[in-house]
């Protein structure tokens, strides 16, 4: 299977929520960048990175992950362009549940190990298009 297969195996897990299934796609030691959540987008996948997983699927009970693109580097990476949506069910942080739904580009880039497994995962994405989605009025900084 080929890196670009495997980040497409990862968001199809993601899409059927199949945490085990992402997980095992990822090295023991892999790491993940959430740029917009700052310092605490920063962590361990095995750790971290499943929480924040549990806690969008919880929230939004039809999460989705649509990939758009997917490119592998030269050094084995793959580029992704996802569009993640979903329709919230509950409170997350400071944004309130109008059971509103949003539907958001993100950028994924995954570095794999020598055995083929994930072992970094960068992502971006523009916070304030999704909390006016949403409804939430604050500026996100």
């Amino acid at each position: 299977m080929s890196n670009a297969e495997k980040a497409q195996a990862f968001f199809d897990a993601y899409t059927a929520h199949d945490i085990e299934g992402m997980l095992a796609l990822c090295s023991q030691a892999a790491t993940f960048r959430y740029v917009p959540l700052g310092e605490s987008g920063t962590g361990s996948v095995c750790q971290e990175a499943v929480g924040v997983w549990r806690l969008y699927i919880d929230v939004f009970p039809n999460f989705h992950s649509e990939v758009v693109s997917l490119r592998e580097g030269r050094e084995g990476s793959v580029t992704c362009e996802i569009v993640n949506s979903g329709t919230q069910a509950k409170d997350i942080g400071n944004i309130q549940n109008k059971s509103r739904s949003f539907y958001a580009p993100h950028l994924y880039i995954f570095d794999f190990d020598d055995q083929g497994l994930i072992e970094k995962i960068t992502c971006y994405w523009d916070n304030d298009t999704i909390y006016a989605q949403l409804g939430h009025t604050e500026q996100h900084n």
